[in-house]
């Protein structure tokens, strides 16, 4: 882990885990704890994002939660509609 960023209902945690480590142990663990982190503030729609380390994609989402909707830490995409 290298650094974690929230506001609001979202937290961004960001690693130094490659771009090939999405839906990883180490990935989904980070958002699980993230979402207990925010579970436990209180948020009522928590959204967590785990971000690879920088490459030619940015920082590539490895895992993450992305609403009450959303029931486990593996990559998802919002629904276009």
């Amino acid at each position: 882990m290298k650094d974690i960023r929230t506001v609001g209902g979202y937290l961004r945690i960001y690693t130094d885990l490659p771009e090939s480590a999405d839906d990883s142990a180490a990935a989904l663990t980070l958002c699980e704890r993230g979402l207990a982190y925010l579970g436990e503030r209180g948020t009522k729609e928590p959204v967590v994002f785990v971000q690879a380390r920088p490459g030619e994609n940015g920082r590539p989402v490895l895992a993450n939660i992305l609403g009450p909707g959303d029931t486990t830490c593996r990559v998802t995409h919002p629904d276009p509609g």
